[in-house]
């Protein structure tokens, strides 16, 4: 996916993994596809299940943060916000 970014010219700014992803690689082993290819996007991972230690603590897992789902709109915008903004 990067690399199709960087082709067309585009530049990710942020990314949102599911901790799970049925029938697919999970969001921890897409991460660190990611970060081989570009260790400073911003990826976040996403998922219902609160108690998982991942969730709990997403930077210990390479992640940027952590969303609990569901999310409302305005919960990720604001979450967004939050983070992208630091970027600069």
């Amino acid at each position: 996916m990067l690399n199709a970014e960087a082709r067309a010219g585009r530049k990710l700014v942020a990314v949102i993994l599911d901790l799970t992803m049925p029938g697919s690689l999970a969001g921890p082993e897409v991460l660190s596809e990611f970060r081989k290819l570009d260790p400073s996007v911003p990826v976040f991972v996403a998922s219902g299940y609160a108690d998982d230690p991942i969730m709990a603590s997403p930077t210990s897992h390479g992640f940027t943060d952590s969303i609990r789902k569901p999310f409302r709109r305005q919960e990720l915008a604001e979450f967004l916000e939050r983070h992208l903004s630091q970027r600069g």
